[in-house]
């Protein structure tokens, strides 16, 4: 599978693909994009990704569609089979590019919500999809007391340092996480599972956020907690059912090792939402394999 075009998406030309929110690349610097890996601002770990689950994508940002363009923006959605919102810099920083970047998002989320589309989104977009579905409040980690800000924005902000930068959250018991750990056998790799003496459990993941949302609504399901309270992910499933149509994490999956339990969860339900979304619209895969 691979990147589709949002001329296919917009002609239903492909369906039951991801809608991947970035920031305009086409407004940065192009050979510093280039040599860090990004493609229009997404980490290519996170393309791999969705190879890994024979997924295709189409990627929206300002450069090419805004948050007016209304009309647009359900034909590309009602044809998808998730929206992911990726990683970037603060929800509500309000430089042009990134305001746009939001704006679209909000619309994006909106719009999910009203034609059942689930929602996966990663670190600045657990914060935003946070605010905007369950009313949650974005705050700098370090206006909120409480809050160790050394333990989640590790400094310096370089992407090379999530490989190393790790820190523990609680996972929390009777969540769909937690079903998904027993019922796949995940073992538990003393490397990034641990049990406390009391028998709960806890994750190593990765850090790299200055904000954070708190006061989410309690139709929430928070999964994962840092040891300072601060939520690291949540999810809510489709009443009446084990389907998901949120997840959301705080850290970024995509740069976590393959055998990581959260990875493997993370982007082994996005597979999973986009192939239920398939069986339902009854769409067969097209000779050149995609769907």
């Amino acid at each position: 599978m691979s990147q589709i075009s949002l001329e296919q998406a917009l002609g239903g030309e492909v369906s039951g693909y991801v809608v991947i929110t970035a920031l305009d690349g086409s407004r940065l610097d192009q050979n510093k994009v280039d040599a860090s890996g990004f493609q229009n601002w997404v980490r290519n770990e996170i393309l791999t990704a969705l190879e890994a689950e024979s997924l295709s994508w189409v990627v929206l940002h300002s450069g090419i569609l805004t948050a007016e363009d209304d009309e647009k923006l359900h034909t590309v959605l009602s044809h998808a089979g998730a929206l992911l919102l990726t990683g970037g810099h603060d929800w509500h920083n309000g430089e042009p590019l990134h305001l746009a970047r939001t704006q679209l998002e909000e619309r994006l989320i909106a719009t999910a919500l009203k034609i059942d589309i689930p929602i996966f989104a990663i670190c600045r977009g657990a914060q935003g999809l946070g605010q905007e579905l369950f009313g949650g409040t974005i705050y700098n980690i370090s206006d909120v007391d409480g809050l160790d800000k050394k333990l989640h924005n590790q400094e310096p902000q370089k992407w090379e340092d999530l490989q190393k930068k790790f820190h523990w959250v609680d996972v929390l018991p009777n969540t769909h996480f937690t079903t998904w750990l027993v019922e796949n056998a995940v073992k538990y790799d003393a490397e990034w599972i641990r049990k406390r003496e009391n028998g709960e459990l806890q994750m190593n993941v990765n850090s790299m956020h200055r904000q954070t949302v708190t006061n989410l609504r309690d139709d929430a399901e928070q999964f994962l907690v840092a040891e300072d309270g601060l939520v690291e992910g949540y999810t809510s499933v489709v009443p009446d059912s084990d389907d998901l149509r949120v997840l959301a994490v705080q850290c970024h999956p995509e740069a976590l090792p393959d055998r990581h339990p959260l990875k493997v969860y993370f982007f082994g339900q996005l597979g999973r939402v986009v192939q239920t979304s398939v069986s339902n619209l009854d769409i067969s895969p097209s000779a050149d394999g995609s769907i």
